[in-house]
């Protein structure tokens, strides 16, 4: 909703007409299953370890949410070689590895990353 625009990217247009994502979801459900019918055991851990990466993924979303707000809120937009940091504060609640997240608008960062 905040970049309705993005949906035309080349990249994404190509994703999404190829349904890639809806793809790899079924592939990952057919490995789980195929997983699970020969080492049932598996059950617990796998839907403990489904259940941490859902909260990672849904708290991933909820950050980009927050750098879009506060782009937003700016005086200005994002120009090449700003640098846009959150640092949520919940992130030390939690075992995932994510303490914050940067917006590197130019790519004069990627080779650090």
């Amino acid at each position: 909703m905040h970049f309705p625009h993005f949906k035309h990217e080349p990249y994404f247009e190509d994703c999404f007409a190829q349904q890639v994502e809806e793809r790899h979801a079924a592939e990952a459900l057919d490995i789980t299953q195929t997983v699970l019918r020969v080492r049932p055991e598996l059950l617990q851990e796998t839907l403990h370890d489904a259940t941490v990466m859902a909260e990672a993924l849904d708290g991933v979303w909820t950050h980009l949410d927050r750098i879009v707000q506060s782009a937003e809120a700016r005086p200005h937009r994002l120009q090449p070689g700003d640098h846009l940091f959150v640092e949520p504060a919940h992130l030390d609640e939690c075992d995932v590895g994510i303490r914050g997240l940067e917006v590197d608008t130019d790519g004069a960062d990627a080779e650090r990353a």
